[in-house]
């Protein structure tokens, strides 16, 4: 999943298509959070993030942040999940 992932990443890139490439992002982020590798999906959702907020998808910032959050409370981090929860619903 996390191979088609980042290929998916590639032809979006290639075609210069932001959306596409925003979602690619998060599939990729979403692919490390399955695997438990937190670390590593907050770094794809936050570049996910930065595209939405790139090309206005308000949408795509809130589900993002929703994902930032169920990411730090699995880690325990509650405050931050928290704040997280929040922040994607002051962007809805």
């Amino acid at each position: 999943l996390r191979e088609f992932a980042k290929e998916k990443k590639k032809v979006a890139n290639d075609l210069c298509d932001r959306q596409r490439l925003g979602d690619s992002y998060l599939d990729v982020a979403e692919s490390y959070q399955k695997l438990r590798k937190f670390n590593k999906a907050i770094k794809w959702y936050k570049k996910s993030w930065e595209m939405y907020k790139t090309i206005g998808n308000l949408e795509g910032q809130a589900l993002v942040k929703i994902n930032i959050g169920n990411v730090l409370d699995s880690t325990h981090n509650w405050r931050e999940a928290c704040d997280a929860f929040e922040e994607s619903y002051r962007e809805t």
